[in-house]
């Protein structure tokens, strides 16, 4: 997730996309919708070709504009968490509860090479909440650190990255 500038000294928010890969995906399932309005696939009524077309054309509007985020509102005291596409249609609300922001340091593998990345979780009452992740440490601990101050809270750094 990356942080976007609100211009609100009250509210910090983050936000996420499919990125490329969505993107990608989404217009080749675009395109294959399109093809397939153009040429007739299915011996049948002709309904059940456009439900395919038309669903893939959805699909591919679907994974290209697939978003979601997280709003930190200091002056209402919520959390707001949200999962949607060109709009939000989903969302939870939660009371700003944080007891600490913990930045920890994961180790993924893919095909025998190691990436890491540094994600930065809200410690609330009942669970932790991932404000996002980054693959530059000093990045990620000045964000966790502006995080702590805008929330009062402490920073815990269990990654190293801030050493």
């Amino acid at each position: 997730m990356h942080q976007v500038e609100t211009g609100n000294r009250e509210r910090l928010e983050f936000r996420s996309t499919s990125g490329w890969p969505g993107l990608l995906f989404g217009l080749m399932l675009g395109a294959g919708g399109w093809v397939a309005t153009q040429v007739p696939m299915v011996d049948g009524p002709p309904w059940v070709a456009d439900a395919i077309a038309y669903g893939l054309i959805a699909l591919g509007v679907a994974a290209a504009t697939m978003r979601h985020g997280v709003v930190l509102d200091r002056a209402s005291g919520l959390i707001t968490t949200w999962f949607g596409f060109a709009l939000p249609w989903w969302r939870r609300t939660s009371p700003m509860e944080v007891s600490s922001v913990r930045l920890t340091r994961d180790e993924s593998r893919y095909k025998g090479v190691t990436y890491i990345y540094y994600p930065m979780n809200l410690v609330l009452p009942n669970r932790t909440l991932c404000v996002g992740q980054a693959t530059d440490g000093i990045k990620a601990w000045a964000l966790s650190q502006e995080l702590a101050e805008f929330l009062g809270v402490p920073l815990v750094d269990e990654s190293s990255a801030g050493c």
